[in-house]
């Protein structure tokens, strides 16, 4: 068995990224809609910094049960949704305090939930931090993207795609590997749970331009289980056939 990745001694994501937020957070202290943007982007930024939980943590603890604006409430529930995504040990006490005492009905459901999905949050963690064998060339978010596809959790997958169209459409390495989950998947899973994460498998292959993805589209849009993915596959071969 691989030993466990140690979290906190994370370097590879840049002090830059994690101060950028800390700093961010900081400056919208009165603008609670400002704040829940920053803990989305937390959320699904994997980010690994002691000093930017803690402060989260902190401001969370001293305003979770005083008397909040709806506003105000949603803010603090991100921000329970932002510490736990980080898979933290250390925080996982925390949210398990939030949940089971907070007044506040929007922010105890959520509290609740991060609870109960904490150690999923830790065993993904493990396998989106391990990027020792990925090439060194890659930045830090292609090599969280590369890893989160390897999750076995739909809406982080797709969440990945997503972040991979807007951000690196042309990366070889990423792309092949959608080409292998989408053959390696699509063609026998009975379930719909995926078919939205492997419809923007296809979707990215056929804008990519690279007609060494046709036949994998091709294959899919008649072999893939799910109607949905088939469709799709049928849809961006076209497109592909067309660049």
């Amino acid at each position: 068995m691989a030993k466990p990745i140690v979290l906190e001694d994370l370097t590879y994501i840049p002090a830059s990224v994690s101060k950028k937020y800390l700093s961010s957070l900081k400056r919208a202290k009165s603008d609670p809609a400002a704040r829940v943007k920053i803990y989305r982007e937390i959320f699904r930024d994997w980010v690994v910094d002691v000093k930017l939980y803690d402060y989260i943590v902190s401001d969370v603890n001293k305003r979770y049960n005083t008397e909040l604006s709806k506003g105000e409430a949603d803010e603090l529930a991100w921000a329970v949704k932002a510490v736990a995504s980080s898979g933290l040990e250390r925080y996982k006490s925390f949210v398990a305090n939030i949940a089971e005492t907070a007044q506040d009905k929007r922010i105890a459901k959520h509290a609740i939930k991060m609870n109960e999905r904490y150690p999923l949050f830790q065993s993904n963690a493990q396998i989106v931090h391990d990027v020792a064998d990925l090439p060194n060339k890659f930045s830090w978010k292609e090599k969280q993207l590369t890893n989160i596809l390897a999750v076995d959790d739909a809406k982080f997958r797709k969440q990945a795609v997503r972040a991979i169209r807007k951000t690196f459409p042309k990366n070889k390495t990423m792309l092949n590997q959608l080409s292998d989950i989408l053959v390696g998947e699509s063609l026998t899973s009975t379930t719909a749970t995926n078919d939205d994460f492997y419809a923007w498998c296809a979707r990215l292959l056929g804008e990519s331009g690279y007609k060494k993805y046709l036949p994998v589209l091709e294959r899919v849009q008649e072999e893939a289980q799910s109607r949905k993915v088939r469709k799709f596959a049928k849809k961006y071969a076209k497109v592909l056939k067309k660049s």
